[in-house]
């Protein structure tokens, strides 16, 4: 029974490490482009106690939604440019999805906006842009692959 736990435990470091090089290959492969990332923030996909998320999530096991929020202030544009730029969004968001196994929302953000672009990850194992809703309507009832749009 040890060591059937050691190699679950091993298994999931060897996950998480793969994972955290594809998120630091798409933070360098951004600053490559001049593109500064603030931060990369998490969000469950769905939390009951808070306002926003997803109940309707199609995929139990990847529960998470990684948010990357771009420094828009201190580089001439760059993050902007990556904001309108949906080929390259869908190339790093499918790249992380692929090497994160807990992750099926991708977000790019613009540090203090609430300008924000959602990709998912659908039933058919495709990475799509999500479709923005009007704000005032509830993200309960939001279908999953939409996303408010303020």
């Amino acid at each position: 029974m040890y060591s059937s736990l050691l190699a679950a435990a091993v298994s999931l470091s060897a996950a998480q490490a793969t994972c955290d090089a594809a998120i630091a290959w798409v933070v360098q492969d951004m600053a490559r482009l001049g593109v500064k990332t603030a931060a990369v923030n998490w969000r469950p996909v769905y939390d009951p106690e808070q306002p926003w998320g997803y109940p309707d999530n199609p995929f139990p096991d990847r529960d998470r939604q990684m948010i990357l929020v771009l420094d828009a202030f201190r580089d001439g544009g760059r993050a902007e440019a990556l904001m309108n730029s949906p080929q390259l969004q869908l190339a790093y968001a499918r790249r992380l999805m692929a090497e994160c196994s807990d992750i099926a929302i991708v977000s790019f953000g613009l540090d203090a906006s609430d300008y924000i672009i959602r990709l998912f990850l659908l039933p058919d194992q495709r990475v799509e842009h999500g479709i923005p809703v009007p704000a005032g309507e509830d993200i309960q009832t939001v279908p999953w692959g939409h996303y408010i749009f303020i």
